[in-house]
């Protein structure tokens, strides 16, 4: 009741549903009474089979079923690896667009400079999803700078690894400032994303815009993004085969890479993506007046 009453105070023209939490009904339900376009972002939920657990994957299935995603106007993919999967939850292939993530235009205005000590980083939720352990085995006299949010219970077991190994790793705070992160991602030389599960790996893209060497696990979202010419790619939770990617790139010139990893990631700016957005919520707006 209380979102409803939020809805009709703001009397919007709009209503872009961000993920597939049940709240999504009232604001599809609303949208539908008043003849406003609803959009929904799926944020690419679906995961490599595996690690959701399966009583959870059962419940979501069935979530799937009753959300009933053709009922919004358009269905927004964030990737284009997710599109499959919509289309055999029954999506018509005429509601889903693809409208990726921008990355802010502060990414592009200054690169950082691949030096020889290349120092390795990774920027994002230290958490067990994001497979950390595998790049610590991975790590031989290389230095690692691990940024984010991480639990105690999380850090004690990694801290374990890297006293084992006598690693130089260093754990530094979550940065959320624009200039503060761009100034921190131009101290490293390669970006490492050991991930077993990605959407759009938005940290990875902005290492990318700043000319800085990717380095990702094969999940879904960097695959979509890397290739043989713009970064390295290795099987997920493969240290050794992360450990030999790594020992090539210490006498490896990357500026080509480096290049190519900055050229892929302009596809994603920011004004070419919200171009493209104005103009897809503009014309439903049109369409749903005309109707009126």
């Amino acid at each position: 009741m209380k979102k409803k009453n939020k809805l009709n105070k703001i009397k919007p023209n709009i209503i872009i549903c961000n993920n597939r939490h049940p709240e999504v009904i009232i604001a599809l339900s609303y949208a539908k009474k008043n003849n406003i376009p609803c959009l929904l972002v799926t944020h690419a939920p679906f995961l490599e089979k595996g690690i959701r657990n399966p009583f959870l994957e059962i419940a979501v299935k069935v979530y799937d079923k009753i959300l009933n995603y053709n009922k919004f106007d358009k269905i927004l993919a964030i990737t284009e690896w997710e599109i499959p999967y919509l289309l055999k939850l029954g999506v018509k292939r005429s509601k889903i667009i693809y409208l990726p993530n921008p990355i802010p235009k502060e990414f592009f205005k200054s690169k950082a400079k691949i030096r020889k000590n290349k120092k390795l980083i990774f920027l994002g939720r230290i958490t067990e999803i994001k497979d950390i352990e595998t790049l610590l085995l991975a790590l031989t006299d290389q230095e690692l700078e691990l940024i984010g949010p991480i639990s105690e219970e999380y850090r004690v077991k990694l801290n374990r690894i890297i006293r084992n190994l006598q690693l130089k790793v260093k754990f530094s705070q979550p940065i959320y400032n624009i200039k503060d992160k761009i100034r921190k991602l131009k101290t490293a030389d390669i970006f490492i994303l050991p991930s077993k599960r990605e959407g759009l790996p938005q940290s990875l893209l902005e290492a990318m815009a700043l000319g800085i060497v990717p380095v990702s696990s094969k999940n879904q979202g960097a695959k979509e993004i890397l290739n043989n010419k713009n970064g390295f790619l290795f099987n997920i939770g493969k240290s050794n085969e992360l450990k030999q990617i790594l020992e090539k790139t210490k006498n490896k010139n990357l500026n080509k890479i480096s290049r190519e990893a900055r050229k892929t990631a302009e596809n994603f700016q920011e004004d070419k993506i919200m171009k493209q957005a104005e103009s897809l919520y503009l014309s439903l707006i049109k369409k749903s007046h005309a109707k009126a």
